[in-house]
């Protein structure tokens, strides 16, 4: 018995693999002060790599390489994952290098009784030395403050922060020493001692 004209049909069947996508971390996003900080992605299930912009430099082959950016602003960092099917994921983050202020407090120096002045330079930002037990200042925002305090040594140490607060600090030693006291002499003691010779 032979088919009808235009009911002709037929089958094929397709197998079709659904496969699992790596999962991509590649850790927070946030402010860094300076122009170096360590990366925290989550190491991967297959193969992990960076892709950095130019001018930021590290190891693109680990979760976590420690970055340099030489420039400071804003920059995108995709951490890409590839597992043993070939399936990739990836994520990106975004790290703003900011400037930080470096302070400099002076060289070590030494005073002559028990009061003298500070001589810090300040680069940016607000300056101001750190108030400490034994040390007294003239005025802690600034640079050139008189500063006074009984014999001995003491550190002593100007910081600085900008206005996305970024801080940074420098010591300076400053030894205190006690000055001798002079001994009045009288004329007729020295004219004595003058006749004696």
């Amino acid at each position: 018995m032979g088919s009808l004209a235009g009911q002709c049909s037929d089958t094929a069947f397709i197998t079709i693999e659904f496969l699992v996508l790596p999962i991509a971390d590649a850790g927070p996003s946030g402010s860094i002060c300076g122009s170096s900080t360590q990366l925290s992605a989550t190491p991967a299930v297959g193969i992990g790599q960076w892709t950095f912009p130019l001018g930021v430099t590290g190891n693109v082959l680990i979760p976590n390489p420690i970055i340099t950016s030489s420039t400071f602003g804003s920059f995108e960092l995709i951490w890409t994952v590839t597992n043993t099917q070939n399936c990739s994921q990836n994520e990106t983050m975004t790290l703003n290098f900011i400037e930080s202020p470096v302070p400099y407090a002076g060289l070590d120096f030494q005073i002559c009784g028990e009061t003298g002045s500070l001589n810090a330079s300040p680069d940016f930002g607000v300056g101001s030395w750190i108030d400490q037990s034994g040390l007294t200042f003239g005025d802690l925002s600034d640079p050139q403050s008189a500063i006074q305090a009984d014999p001995g040594t003491y550190e002593v140490v100007w910081s600085e922060v900008n206005q996305l607060f970024c801080a940074a600090w420098d010591t300076v030693i400053v030894t205190f020493t006690e000055q001798p006291e002079a001994t009045l002499i009288s004329s007729d003691q020295v004219y004595a001692e003058l006749q004696q010779v």
